[in-house]
C-alpha cells in the first residue's frame, strides 16, 4: 500500500492525534451540543489534517503555504472552542490541558513546515492578496 507524503508529515500526525482527542472528548459533551460545539470542534479538527494533506499535494510553495495557513487557522479555531467548552464545564481540566498541549505541538510543527515556504515566496516577491505572505509563530 502506498504511503502519501502527508502521512509522513509530523504536523499531520500530531493533527491526527488532536482530531482523535477532540472526537473522544466531544463524544462526552451534552447531547444538546450535537449540532453546536460538538459538530464545530470535530469539523475544525478534521480541517487541520485535511488542509495539511491538501497542501502537501500542491506544486507551488505559495499554494502549499496557503493550505498550511488555513490548517493553522483551524487549529486556533479548535483552541477557541476548547476554551468555551471548558468554561461551560463540558470538559475537565485534564481534557482542557491535553487539548491545549496537543494544539501547541500541532501549531509548532505547522509553523516549521510553513516558514521556509513563506521565506522563499517572499524572496521571490510573491504577493498574497494585497500583501506578501504572512508568517505565523506559536
Amino acid at each position: 500500500m502506498k504511503t502519501y507524503s502527508f502521512e509522513k508529515m509530523i504536523a499531520w500526525e500530531k493533527g491526527k492525534e488532536l482530531t482523535l482527542i477532540i472526537y473522544r472528548i466531544t463524544g462526552k459533551f451534552p447531547r444538546t451540543e450535537q449540532f453546536g460545539l460538538i459538530s464545530q470542534m470535530n469539523r475544525a479538527a478534521v480541517s487541520v489534517i485535511s488542509n495539511l494533506a491538501e497542501g502537501s499535494a500542491r506544486k507551488s510553495d505559495k499554494d502549499k503555504a496557503r493550505f498550511y495557513e488555513i490548517a493553522f487557522g483551524s487549529a486556533i479555531e479548535v483552541l477557541s472552542q476548547t476554551v468555551v467548552s471548558f468554561e461551560l464545564n463540558f470538559m475537565t481540566q485534564e481534557n482542557y490541558d491535553e487539548i491545549r498541549s496537543k494544539i501547541d505541538e500541532v501549531c509548532y510543527f505547522m509553523s516549521q513546515l510553513r516558514k521556509p515556504l513563506v521565506d522563499v515566496a517572499n524572496e521571490d516577491g510573491a504577493i498574497y492578496g494585497d500583501e506578501k505572505l504572512p508568517s505565523f509563530e506559536v
